[in-house]
C-alpha cells in the first residue's frame, strides 16, 4: 500500500493503490484479514517453488553460483503492514550508498531489492520475462548485468523504464547543464508513472516487509520527483563522502571499459581532480536545495558513520520511525579514504586485484597501491602535492567547509621519509585525521 500522487500540483493529496475483489472494492482492513489466512495457507507451496524458479533461470545461473547468498531461502511471508515505509537511498557513486542501504536493509522488518525476491514473488516465466525486459531497457549484455549485480546489488533505476536512466559518473560529460540533465523534479511526476513504477519495482522486494529500501545514487538529485510519486510513504537518506577522497575513489570507474570514452573531461591529468570536486559541489548543492523542500530526509557523512558506528544520527532514526540502525557496514571507510590519498601522493594507483579485498567493504580491506612507471611518478607526485596544497586554505578550503569537510595536511600526516602510506589498522583515527568538520556539520544542520 504505497501512497500515490493524485495531482501534480499538490504533495498532500494521495490515493491508495486500489484493491479489487469481485464486483467492487473492499477496504484495506478486510483485505488484510482475508489475505492473512490465504498467505499462511499458500506460503509453504509458494516458497518451495521459489527455489526451483531461481535455480532454473539461465540468465542468472552464473551470478547465483558465484554469489550463493542470492539463492538463500526466503523467509515466511506475513500480512502486509499498512504503515509501510519506502526509503530512498542516494549519494554520489562510491560515497557509501551500498553501506547505507545495507545498514537499512539489515533492520528486522526491512527489505532491499534483489533478483532473489523477484524469483520468489513471481512465477518462473514471469520472472524470466522481467529480466529479459530489464536487459532490453538498459541495452546491456549478460556480462554487464553480472558486473552490475557484483558491484553492489540491484539499483532501482536499473529495473524500470518509467524515468530516464542515468549514471552520474558517465553522464556528467563536460559539465555543461549537467545538473539539470541529471535531475528530476516534482513537475515530471504523474499518477500514471507512480502506478507503473510501483508495478515494476514491487516484485524485487520481500513483499511482507514494513520498510522497503531502494538504493539508486541518482536519488540524490531526484528526491522531489520521487516524493511527488509516493507522497505518503517516501523518505530519503543521502550520504556524503569527503570530496577529495571521493574524487580519488572513482578513478577506476571513470576509465573502465564501459565509461572510458565518455569521461575524458573528468580524467584530465592536470584538471581532473578539481573538476571532480566541482562536480561533487554542484550535485551536493542541488541535493541540499531539494532537501529543504522534502518532507522527511536525512543526510549522513560516511566518515562519521565509519568512526562512530555506535552513534546513530537522530535524523536517521526518525526516517525509520525510531528503529535502531547498525552502522557496521561503514567499517573501514574512513581509513580507506586515507589509503586513497596516500597512494595519490605517491603517484600510484589503487588496485583491487593487487589488494586483499575491496577498498570500501564492511571488512575495511584496502587496495594495494600500485606505483606507476618512474617517469610518470616523477610527474604525478609533485602535481598531486601541489593540488593538495591548493585546498589547505583560501577559497577552495572555505567552499568545502560549507559541507562539513576540510582538507588537512595529508602530506605531513601520511608521508615519512619520502614514502606515503595509510595509518595502520590499530591506529585510532579522529575527525581531524580524515578532514571531518563536526562543528560545521552541526552549525549547518547537516
Amino acid at each position: 500500500k504505497i501512497g500515490i500522487a493524485c495531482s501534480q500540483k499538490t504533495h498532500s493529496a494521495a490515493t491508495w493503490l486500489p484493491i479489487q475483489h469481485g464486483r467492487g472494492r473492499i477496504d484495506a482492513r478486510r483485505h488484510d484479514a482475508i489475505m492473512s489466512a490465504a498467505l499462511y495457507t499458500l506460503a509453504a507451496a509458494a516458497l518451495l517453488a521459489a527455489g526451483g524458479m531461481l535455480a532454473s533461470h539461465q540468465h542468472l545461473a552464473t551470478t547465483v553460483h558465484e554469489h550463493p547468498h542470492l539463492a538463500a531461502p526466503v523467509t515466511r511471508l506475513r500480512p502486509r503492514d499498512p504503515n509501510r515505509l519506502l526509503v530512498f537511498v542516494g549519494g554520489l557513486q562510491r560515497s557509501g550508498t551500498t553501506a547505507l542501504a545495507s545498514a537499512l536493509e539489515a533492520l528486522p522488518d526491512a527489505s532491499g531489492q534483489s533478483f532473489r525476491w523477484l524469483f520468489a514473488n513471481l512465477r518462473k516465466e514471469e520472472a524470466e520475462a522481467r529480466v529479459d525486459a530489464l536487459r532490453r531497457w538498459r541495452g546491456v549484455t549478460r556480462r554487464y548485468l553480472d558486473d552490475v549485480i557484483k558491484s553492489g546489488g540491484l539499483e532501482g533505476k536499473f529495473a524500470q523504464d518509467v524515468y530516464p536512466y542515468a549514471y552520474m559518473l558517465r553522464d556528467w560529460g563536460d559539465s555543461v547543464h549537467a545538473v539539470d540533465r541529471l535531475s528530476l523534479d516534482g513537475a515530471e511526476a504523474s499518477p500514471q508513472k507512480a502506478v507503473e513504477l510501483w508495478r515494476q519495482w514491487y516484485p524485487y522486494w520481500n513483499q511482507s516487509s514494513a520498510v522497503l529500501v531502494e538504493k539508486t545514487p541518482e536519488n540524490f538529485v531526484r528526491g522531489l520527483f520521487l516524493e511527488a510519486l509516493f507522497p505518503q510513504n517516501a523518505r530519503f537518506v543521502f550520504v556524503l563522502r569527503h570530496p577529495l577522497a571521493w574524487a580519488l575513489t572513482i578513478e577506476k570507474w571513470l576509465d573502465n571499459r564501459w565509461n572510458f570514452k565518455k569521461t575524458l573531461y573528468l580524467r584530465d591529468p592536470d584538471d581532473g581532480i578539481d573538476r571532480r570536486i566541482e562536480m561533487w559541489i554542484q550535485l551536493v548543492d542541488k541535493m541540499l536545495a531539494d532537501v529543504s523542500s522534502l518532507k522527511q530526509a536525512a543526510i549522513v557523512h560516511a566518515e562519521a558513520c565509519s568512526l562512530r558506528p555506535d552513534v546513530i544520527p537522530k535524523s536517521l532514526e526518525r526516517i525509520v520511525d525510531g528503529r535502531r540502525v547498525s552502522l557496521a557496514p561503514f567499517k573501514g571507510l574512513a581509513r580507506s579514504n586515507l589509503a586513497y590519498v596516500a597512494c595519490w601522493l605517491e603517484g600510484g594507483r589503487t588496485d583491487a586485484k593487487a589488494g586483499s579485498s575491496r577498498q570500501d567493504t564492511t571488512a575495511g580491506g584496502v587496495h594495494a597501491c600500485v606505483p606507476g612507471a618512474v617517469a610518470l611518478r616523477d610527474i604525478a607526485r609533485p602535481r598531486a602535492r601541489a593540488q593538495l596544497k591548493s585546498y589547505l586554505w583560501g577559497a577552495k578550503a572555505n567552499r568545502l567547509r560549507r559541507y562539513g569537510y576540510f582538507v588537512p595536511d595529508f602530506e605531513g600526516a601520511l608521508c615519512r621519509d619520502g614514502a606515503c602510506a595509510a595509518p595502520s589498522e590499530d591506529e585510532i583515527l579522529s575527525d581531524v585525521d580524515v578532514g571531518l568538520d563536526v562543528a560545521s556539520i552541526e552549525d549547518r544542520g547537516l
